[in-house]
């Protein structure tokens, strides 16, 4: 390995590291202590796999190869669920690096600004069902998800994917595509691409060998068929009765419009509502970009107004709260029913807080624009934003849209993730960014995780 490659893989060692140190304080809680004291690792034959993963479609989830993997980590040593969770946060941050990878940019600046971005989320979450239990879930779903969208970017590259790559890049595809959040990305971002393909083949602008395009399909039919697949399943189909009796006995009551906003509110609020520090430095990239870009006050304002809002309404909300008394009301705005719901339909105010939510949005999409202006990577971001918001919002047609708690989140953020990584790229090719913004961000990004230290130990 020479220089330039160690100086490259220093912030993927000291991630590993830090999620290393992180993991050995995480107790063993909910489900995984269901998992760890039921029956001996030596009864769990393939035999035996093949008959759950049977069973639990009919009957249970249609997450097969996820509920195998979990009861495997639920009987093996507990060292190695951690070493393997560990290297996924790392699978995460290079799959990243990889993805938004430009021709010509700082590798080492950019890949420390991406393992600290992973430090500003609120690792947590990973915590709600049992850490193992989750983590397998959504944790291990993401890396392999974003690992198997780098055919995608090899493509665009015009770069060869190597023959030991295939079955790798299928296996994470496949699983990944067993969690209903990530096959619905996945297809969505594989089904985008393909149209892309299609109509740059078709006006002659096509690069990249016939294989690579034909596996570009065979992928977006497994995260397809795995979508269909979760749709259809019994099993799911199953446990939301149970669930919506457990959960949410209300939920058979509630029209499909309250359902969607139910959704959208809740993707909005944890963005706009929350102090949600993932979503403040992004928009707050865009805006000071934007800001040294332009001189004109009416861009800078369209692209403060995010900005702002998360400002407000996270770290300075005990500053102005008691001044401006209905952000309290904004802020506790959002009932088990939704923003809007039978008790206040009527009353034009419970409508202001999902309508910031559509300003704010809005304003970020024509930030983008003013940023990257009529190019493929505004195109690119808008919809890589839209596709992480839309897979929280799908949980709003889910009897444990509550119930699943802050885990469901973990797609969105990610967005929010990938997407602030090109807008600093964009920073670093510009050189506008100073000593101090550096500091400020890293400070808050080690202050971050360490109080995600004293989140587990408390």
């Amino acid at each position: 390995m020479n220089h330039t490659s160690k100086k490259n893989a220093m912030p993927f060692l000291l991630l590993f590291a830090a999620f290393f140190l992180l993991h050995l304080w995480m107790p063993h809680i909910r489900d995984d202590r269901v998992i760890e004291e039921g029956m001996e690792f030596t009864s769990i034959t393939p035999n035996y796999i093949l008959y759950l993963i049977g069973s639990k479609y009919k009957e249970w989830s249609s997450r097969t190869l996820i509920n195998v993997m979990t009861l495997i980590m639920g009987k093996l040593p507990h060292i190695i669920w951690i070493i393997l969770d560990s290297g996924m946060a790392v699978l995460v941050a290079w799959s990243i690096s990889c993805l938004t990878k430009e021709k010509e940019r700082e590798e080492v600046q950019i890949n420390w600004f991406i393992v600290a971005l992973l430090f500003l989320y609120p690792f947590s979450h990973m915590a709600t069902a049992g850490w193992k239990a989750t983590t397998v879930t959504y944790w291990w779903a993401l890396a392999c998800g974003l690992y198997a969208m780098l055919p995608i970017q090899r493509w665009i590259f015009g770069e060869k994917i190597r023959g030991w790559e295939y079955p790798l890049f299928f296996l994470a595809a496949l699983y990944g595509a067993n969690q209903e959040q990530m096959s619905a990305v996945l297809t969505g971002i594989y089904g985008c691409s393909i149209l892309v393909i299609f109509w740059m083949v078709w006006s002659g602008q096509g690069k990249g060998k016939k294989r690579e395009v034909i596996f570009l399909g065979v992928i977006f039919f497994i995260c397809f068929a795995e979508f269909l697949l979760a749709l259809f399943c019994p099993g799911n189909e199953a446990r939301m009765g149970d669930e919506t009796a457990i959960w949410f006995a209300d939920y058979g009551r509630i029209t499909w419009v309250q359902k969607l906003e139910m959704g959208i509110s809740s993707a909005g609020y944890k963005l706009f509502y929350s102090g949600n520090l993932c979503f403040l430095v992004l928009t707050g990239i865009f805006f000071w970009l934007v800001w040294k870009k332009y001189h004109r006050q009416e861009y800078r304002i369209v692209a403060g107004i995010p900005f702002i809002m998360c400002l407000i309404m996270g770290p300075c909300y005990n500053l102005v709260s008691n001044s401006l008394e209905g952000l309290k009301k904004w802020k506790a705005g959002l009932t088990s029913y939704g923003t809007i719901t039978v008790e206040n339909y009527t009353e034009w105010s419970s409508y202001l807080p999902l309508i910031w939510i559509g300003i704010g949005i809005g304003c970020l999409m024509l930030t983008f624009y003013l940023v990257f202006g009529k190019s493929w990577k505004t195109f690119g971001l808008c919809v890589i934003f839209l596709i992480g918001y839309a897979s929280r919002v799908v949980l709003g047609f889910s009897p444990t849209v509550w119930a699943s708690s802050d885990r469901t989140y973990l797609f969105l953020y990610m967005a929010v993730i990938v997407v602030a990584v090109f807008g600093y790229q964009e920073g670093v090719r510009k050189k506008i960014w100073g000593a101090l913004e550096g500091w400020i961000f890293y400070v808050l990004a080690g202050v971050s995780f360490v109080s995600q230290i004293f989140a587990i130990l408390g």
